[in-house]
């Protein structure tokens, strides 16, 4: 089984919505999160639909999986 390497301070961390939009729905708690990350050391990087609102979800089918192939294939 492989294993990834442990985060450690200064590691990018990418935030993406790919169901319901809770950046928006419930915008304290995740800006609580955020501020804990960071506190923790780490680099935040979020997705295209993080912020939006499309119905029920962060966007639309085509947009959301736009937004995690962007972190999948990202480079630093």
């Amino acid at each position: 089984m492989l294993k990834p390497k442990s985060l450690k301070r200064g590691d990018t961390v990418g935030i993406f919505t790919p169901s319901s939009p809770a950046p928006v729905l419930y915008k304290e708690r995740y800006q609580r999160g955020l501020i804990q990350l960071e506190k923790l050391g780490f680099t935040l990087i979020e997705g295209s639909c993080t912020r939006e609102m499309q119905s029920y979800r962060s966007g639309s089918i085509k947009a959301r999986a736009e937004e995690i192939n962007e972190f999948i294939y990202w480079e630093a």
